[in-house]
């Protein structure tokens, strides 16, 4: 029950992997492994439902070579720019894995819209 699911929205795939340090005490561990599966420095979350969480780049339109991509998700009122990563959470809070990572990453492809935003000229 230890997986994630990783949304890579310029390739617009989905890829079911493994959290690494699933516990409060290996957090640290735990970040540095979120922050390199999106690709970002800062991440920020938000629930999606039930004990469902998002996580992506919080910085992403600060990047000077980003490019603009990014996903919406139905009832998920703000557009994804970059990479995420979908997680749960516990009845404390904590990150972990997902239970049907598999199902979910189905589902999610049949809902999920991808696309590309332009670039804002200087």
């Amino acid at each position: 029950m230890n997986k994630i699911i990783k949304i890579d929205s310029k390739t617009k795939t989905m890829e079911v992997l493994a959290l690494k340090a699933n516990t409060a005490v290996d957090s640290s561990v735990q970040s540095t492994h979120m922050r390199e599966l999106i690709g970002c420095n800062y991440f920020e979350h938000a629930v999606l439902g039930g004990n469902i969480d998002i996580w992506f780049d919080e910085e992403y339109q600060l990047h000077e070579e980003h490019e603009g991509y990014g996903f919406k998700l139905p009832n998920f009122e703000q557009p994804v720019l970059g990479n995420a990563i979908i997680t749960a959470f516990d009845e404390e809070g904590n990150t972990m894995g997902l239970e049907n990572a598999n199902e979910l990453a189905r589902f999610m492809m049949t809902v999920i819209q991808f696309g590309q935003s332009k670039k804002k000229e200087e």
